[in-house]
This record gives C-alpha cells, sequence and structure tokens, in this order.
C-alpha cells in the first residue's frame, strides 16, 4: 500500500469537518455496488467533506467492501487530521478531501518495487511517465461506463512492467 498526506491544513477533532468525515468514510463500503466505484460528500460549505472509493475490477464486491472499511481506518491513522489524503491498496483506493475531488485528477502515482533495481532511475521514471500518459488516454477513450486498460511491457533491463489502468465513472484516474 502506498499513501499520500496532502494540504498542511488540519481539522480538529470533533469538529463539524470531522464529522463529516467520519460519518461519510464509515457509509463508503455499504454504498458500493457492482460498478466497484463510489462518490460522494457530508455536510455543508465551508465543512463539507467529499470522497471517492474505488475498486479492482477483479475482485468481489464484498472484498471490495472490506478493503474500503479497512482502507477508511488505515488512512485516519496514516494523515491524523489532515484535509486531503489518498490511500493505494492492493484491491482499492480511498481518497478523502475538504474540497470538490468528483472528475478531478490525483496527481502522483506509485512504483512498486526494488529500490536501487534500476541501472538509469531517471531515464526509468520517463520512459514510465510516456506510458502511462499513453495508457490514460487510451483508458480514458473507450466506450463504456467502467474503462479499463491492461497493459504489459518491459522497461531496459527490469521485469515486465503491468499496469492495470481504470477511469472512475466521474472522469477522474
Amino acid at each position: 500500500q502506498n499513501y499520500g498526506c496532502f494540504k498542511n491544513e488540519t481539522y480538529v477533532n470533533n469538529s463539524a469537518f470531522d464529522n463529516n468525515l467520519r460519518t461519510l468514510l464509515s457509509s463508503l463500503s455499504s454504498n458500493m455496488n457492482d460498478t466497484g466505484f463510489y462518490s460522494a460528500y457530508a455536510g455543508r460549505i465551508p465543512n463539507r467533506a467529499y470522497a471517492t472509493a474505488l475498486c479492482r475490477t477483479d475482485v468481489q464486491l464484498d472484498t471490495c467492501r472490506s478493503c474500503v472499511v479497512n482502507a477508511s481506518v488505515e488512512i485516519a491513522n496514516l494523515c491524523v487530521n489532515r484535509k486531503q489524503s489518498i490511500l493505494w491498496k492492493d484491491t482499492c483506493t480511498l481518497r478523502y478531501s475538504d474540497e470538490p475531488i468528483f472528475g478531478v485528477r490525483a496527481d502522483g502515482y506509485f512504483v512498486m518495487g526494488r529500490a536501487g533495481a534500476f541501472s538509469s532511475p531517471d531515464q526509468f521514471k520517463q520512459n514510465l511517465r510516456v506510458l502511462v500518459n499513453g495508457l490514460r488516454r487510451q483508458a480514458a477513450s473507450g466506450g463504456s461506463l467502467i474503462k479499463i486498460f491492461f497493459y504489459a511491457t518491459s522497461l531496459q533491463e527490469v521485469q515486465p512492467v503491468l499496469f492495470n489502468l481504470k477511469v472512475r465513472l466521474d472522469g477522474g484516474i
């Protein structure tokens, strides 16, 4: 798993935002359906909390919901009182914010693998960025509601690189 805690601004325990966020996170898993995606908000501006949950398409709904429940607990412990965060787990991704996030891309990516496995890390990152951007365009141009693109390639001297890119139903990735 990987995560990011963004925006240095924090919230106070038992504040309106905290209550909205806790309510929202506790409801995400039960509202997930077969699409493996759910987005919602809770509360009124300026204390509104926004969240999205996204599961891999090859996992059963029960596994998806379980992942979202666990992610909701983990993200609260990893990003204590932060107003924006994202958690990438093996089977699901959970993101929340104090600002609208529906249809807004979460910047950043992560690479799972051995540190120092590449003789030219900068070149690998550049090649990876080009490849991911191409996959993003192809997945986004798909015609179905759930747009998925799988790709395997070899970049430099490393093991094959596998991608599973899923475009969210709100247009983000």
